[in-house]
């Protein structure tokens, strides 16, 4: 494990920046000037296809031959739907403040929606089907304890309770995350056996898979650092080393394009 690693403030500017590129949605396609798309081609032909549709609605398609051989949507529950920044400016009553602001994918249960981002690899073919993973394995119990828990710490003047609130948030997002990014990979292998599209390929290795995976724990990690950092709890350091990533360093992940 390399200490220096551990906390946002000890990566280099360079690092830093390699990372918001990688995070952050762009300019242009948070405003909707640069539309919702993405292709790529398989190893035997398969062409997973990403656009939008007139509506800013997400159409995410698996093609052989010409002929869809999975639409994406119909992994998500019932009454759920992709949506896109345009989707937003056509209906702003629907948009939340959080939309798009900090990050790009996303999943709202509350509004049965899957945000989608900007494909910048195709290895954020598996970073969609974690969001879906998202859509399908949080309960509303369980939503409903996270948006409890967040009312309590918004409300609290207490700063000790509001160290323990956000002790059980991470251990309640810990399980969200790791809970999707399993549902993301079992899928990804049941897709691969169902339409013969070589996904695994989208990796060099299944080391690769991992780094992916880890690399996004990690950010989720490195936002209760703090209680670390500044000293409010030391104790919960050997905690918060169970979860997410077990506190590997994940730098950027390789990108195969």
């Amino acid at each position: 494990m390399d200490e220096r690693k551990l906390h946002l403030e000890h990566f280099s500017q360079k690092e830093k920046r390699e990372m918001e590129a990688r995070d952050r949605p762009s300019e242009e396609f948070r405003e909707g000037r640069v539309p919702f798309g993405f292709r790529h081609t398989f190893p035997g032909g398969e062409k997973f296809i990403a656009r939008q549709s007139n509506k800013g609605q997400g159409m995410i398609t698996l093609e052989k031959d010409g002929a869809a051989v999975l639409d994406f949507s119909a992994l998500l529950p019932e009454g759920w739907k992709f949506v896109t920044p345009t989707y937003f400016q056509k209906h702003p009553e629907e948009e939340s403040l959080a939309d798009y602001f900090d990050n790009d994918w996303a999943a709202s249960p509350d509004r049965k929606m899957v945000l989608c981002g900007e494909f910048k690899t195709p290895q954020d073919i598996l970073g969609l089907l974690h969001e879906i993973g998202h859509a399908v394995n949080d309960t509303s119990e369980e939503n409903d304890a996270w948006e409890n828990l967040e009312e309590e710490k918004r409300n609290t003047r207490d700063s000790a309770y509001t160290v323990l609130l956000d002790e059980e948030i991470a251990k309640n997002r810990s399980k969200s995350e790791r809970g999707a990014w399993a549902w993301a990979i079992r899928a990804m292998r049941r897709t691969q056996a169902e339409t013969g599209a070589d996904f695994r390929g989208l990796f060099s290795s299944p080391a690769g898979v991992k780094e992916y995976v880890h690399y996004y724990l990690a950010n989720h990690r490195r936002g209760y650092e703090r209680i670390i950092r500044e000293d409010l709890d030391p104790s919960f350091y050997k905690e918060l080393q169970t979860l997410f990533d077990r506190w590997q360093y994940a730098a950027p992940p390789e990108r195969q394009d």
